[in-house]
């Protein structure tokens, strides 16, 4: 669920991010960005003197000044890590969170500074050996999460799968 911070104030975000259930060494990744993404609106880069990096977690310091309207807003993390199991050795993510709504009184914000959230990378996966859909192409899934908080999926092909909730966990079985 998002935070809502009343514009004008500072406040931090502290994003723990994980890949395969496994946390991700953020220090050993290179070409790091991180963006501002404001609804409906152009993303902005977030200067590297505004975060810290430590193991798995990058710490964000968002300032008043970089908030000029109220609204919904995300941040996207994008960078590169070394992978031994791809042609070129090096794996390309991007994760992002939309935790943040800026608000215009501060009878509508939550009293909280400091927001705290964890990210699973997502990746793609083949399926069952690897077998494509009946015309020939990958079977591709979709999830997403509707304003209820309910997940969706739509897919490529009429694929069969199977959802589980394991130690808190959402399980797909395909």
């Amino acid at each position: 669920m998002a935070t809502k911070i009343r514009i004008g104030n500072d406040f931090t975000l502290s994003w723990s991010i994980v890949r395969n259930s496994l946390a991700e060494n953020l220090e050993a990744v290179s070409n790091l960005s991180v963006q501002l993404l404001p609804y409906g609106k152009p993303s902005i880069p977030i200067a590297p003197e505004n975060y810290r990096i430590s193991g798995n977690n990058i710490t964000i310091d968002f300032t008043a000044n970089m908030f000029t309207e109220t609204g919904s807003y995300g941040v996207e993390l994008y960078y590169k890590i070394p992978d031994e199991t791809l042609l070129d050795g090096m794996r390309e993510c991007t994760v992002d969170v939309e935790e943040i709504i800026i608000v215009g009184k501060s009878a509508k914000a939550d009293k909280v500074r400091n927001i705290a959230v964890t990210s699973e990378v997502a990746i793609g996966f083949k399926g069952d050996k690897g077998k494509p859909g009946e015309d020939g192409k990958p079977v591709v899934m979709y999830f997403e999460v509707d304003d209820n908080m309910h997940l969706q999926m739509t897919s490529t092909e009429d694929s069969v799968i199977d959802f589980e909730i394991e130690n808190n966990r959402l399980k797909l079985v395909v």
